[in-house]
């Protein structure tokens, strides 16, 4: 199987999951309740693509549910915005951000990213992406939270790989798995167009699929990936 097939079969299968939510705008501009809209594009504001980059620094390392519940803590406090963040006090910060877990570490890591938005230089009516390394400058913010921020926040054609791309991968026999970040990252680029929509869809019906079926104890009846799974074929002998 190459890479594009299984896009398009995931694709077909769970159809766009709708990119990175927007949970301060859920319910409006087509937006499901949580935040959700198929087939968006990034946003073209600045606070919209902070809003992105805070939710990708308190996923980690814990599920997204937790993440969404602090995301809506900041919002319900009229921080969701770098200007917010740098407006209150660390100590603050961290307790409306507890349920994501981490939290202390997180509310340093948002102050830093934040003080970088801060920076950022307007681009017409958008603001100009910043590049991967000067993220990857940015205390707390690593490749895959760095590259989340990119092609959510910025349209920028690159790469997420997580625990869930691993490990749906390594199931079906692609080669890399157990390589770096970055060079697991780049084999798979060079095997996709070179489109943030396709990186971004992408991602995001990886991760669906892990969570419905390619569990850590998977769910293989009716997968359709099936056939073609090395897995599955070793769990039936």
């Amino acid at each position: 199987m190459r890479w594009m097939d299984l896009y398009q079969t995931l694709l077909e299968t769970y159809g766009p999951r709708g990119l990175w939510p927007r949970i301060s705008r859920a319910g409006t501009d087509g937006r499901d309740d949580r935040g959700y809209l198929p087939g968006g594009g990034p946003p073209e504001d600045l606070s919209g693509a902070f809003e992105i980059a805070a939710g990708a620094v308190l996923t980690q390392n814990t599920a997204w549910l937790n993440a969404e519940r602090a995301v809506q803590n900041l919002s319900n406090a009229g921080a969701l915005s770098h200007e917010g963040i740098l407006a209150m006090s660390r100590e603050i910060l961290a307790e409306i951000i507890r349920p994501a877990g981490y939290f202390n570490a997180k509310a340093r890591t948002l102050r830093e990213l934040a003080g970088f938005f801060r920076t950022l230089s307007p681009d017409g009516f958008r603001y100009s992406a910043p590049t991967r390394d000067s993220l990857l400058s940015v205390r707390g913010i690593g490749p895959e939270t760095a590259d989340s921020i990119l092609v959510y926040g910025f349209g920028v054609p690159t790469f997420v790989v997580d625990a869930y791309t691993r490990r749906i991968a390594g199931r079906l026999g692609f080669e890399h798995t157990a390589s770096s970040y970055e060079d697991f990252k780049s084999h798979i680029e060079m095997n996709l167009p070179r489109k943030w929509t396709v990186y971004a869809e992408f991602h995001a019906i990886l991760v669906e699929h892990a969570k419905v079926r390619c569990r850590k104890s998977p769910r293989c009846a009716g997968c359709p990936l099936g056939d073609l799974c090395k897995y599955r074929m070793y769990e039936k002998t």
